[in-house]
């Protein structure tokens, strides 16, 4: 119902899976208009569908084969006849929504689909306020809402992050140019490893692939390693540590928390560092002058997330969260 009624999720769409997009200058293509000039939204959404939301198969999904033999669809579309064709069939219908596990062991929710086994799973209302290709995924949490999994949140986590940032893999192109390489030279040029490398390197320099989020940013001027936020880790082991004295007193966040004013006594860790210490101590971005965020991370001590709690876990929530200081130590024995 999640997919249905919230999302408008669709796979059950009729369509002309032969459709080839019209791209002349007086095309009447749907891509072409806004949502607010279309008469009928349910035609207008089956015909953007129709333009975009067809699975095609390609070199991209099918890949290279070695052997020259029928391949499949890496995103389940199914298998070519022979080699080269790309005429593959599609997904099975469905008549009801089942979850499918695919080849890499990854669960997917599958719409009902009994209209057309080519049309690609997608949000109708997203469709056509977007007027172009779109993907949503539904991600699946096996765990309990209130006794949720770490392990399947970081793995989530992970996916998500990996298809932002588009993580690029060698090209085919640049396999075949420096296989080439190899195989045209000599047995006595292989010996010259060091020629051998920079005629690679140089050929991979000249041809380099980069990814479109910094294409962007080379376009726009934009340096790629600025950021809007300040990471400051706080090291858990110093907030334990045992000093003389006659030692020189550091200017660190943990001894200015271990020796606060009495004022900010009731005060944790981690809200002296957000309402005190970052008010006295301010980041400003070199380029544009603006004060910068600051984010507190606990490290060390074995402090990771876990579920069921452990003891490093605990101790370290304890140090962050729980208000101490030099005179009023945390007694943090494993009970």
């Amino acid at each position: 119902k999640y997919a249905t009624n919230v999302l408008d999720m669709t796979s059950d769409v009729e369509v002309d899976e032969e459709h080839k997009t019209d791209t002349s200058a007086d095309s009447i293509s749907p891509l072409k208009r806004r949502f607010c000039e279309s008469v009928d939204h349910q035609e207008d959404s089956r015909l953007l569908c129709q333009e975009c939301m067809v699975h095609k198969c390609d070199n991209y999904c099918l890949g290279d084969c070695p052997k020259v033999e029928p391949r499949q669809c890496r995103f389940e579309y199914g298998k070519e006849t022979e080699y080269g064709k790309a005429d593959t069939d599609g997904r099975e219908r469905l008549d009801t929504s089942v979850i499918a596990v695919d080849r890499r062991g990854i669960e997917h929710f599958r719409l009902i689909r009994t209209k057309s086994r080519k049309v690609v799973q997608h949000s109708k209302t997203l469709l056509q306020g977007w007027r172009g290709n779109c993907d949503v995924q539904l991600l699946i949490y096996r765990s309990h809402p209130d006794k949720p999994d770490i392990t399947e949140i970081e793995n989530v986590c992970k996916y998500v992050v990996a298809y932002a940032s588009k993580k690029n893999h060698t090209s085919k192109n640049e396999r075949e140019a420096i296989q080439n390489i190899i195989e045209s030279s000599s047995s006595a040029d292989i010996s010259g490893v060091n020629a051998l490398v920079k005629m690679s390197l140089n050929w991979m320099t000249s041809k380099r692939l980069i990814s479109i989020q910094e294409a962007v940013h080379e376009v726009d001027r934009l340096s790629l390693t600025i950021c809007s936020d300040e990471i400051n880790y706080v090291p858990l082991g110093s907030c334990m540590k045992l000093r003389k004295s006659t030692d020189p007193k550091p200017k660190d966040l943990v001894h200015s928390y271990g020796n606060r004013d009495t004022k900010y006594e009731h005060y944790s860790l981690d809200r002296f560092f957000y309402e005190v210490w970052i008010k006295e101590s301010f980041m400003r971005d070199e380029d544009s002058g603006r004060e910068k965020d600051r984010i507190l991370i606990a490290k060390g001590l074995n402090c990771r997330p876990c579920h069921p709690i452990d003891f490093n876990y605990a101790r370290g929530m304890l140090i962050m969260h729980k208000p101490w200081s030099v005179h009023k130590p945390l007694n943090t024995r494993n009970k």
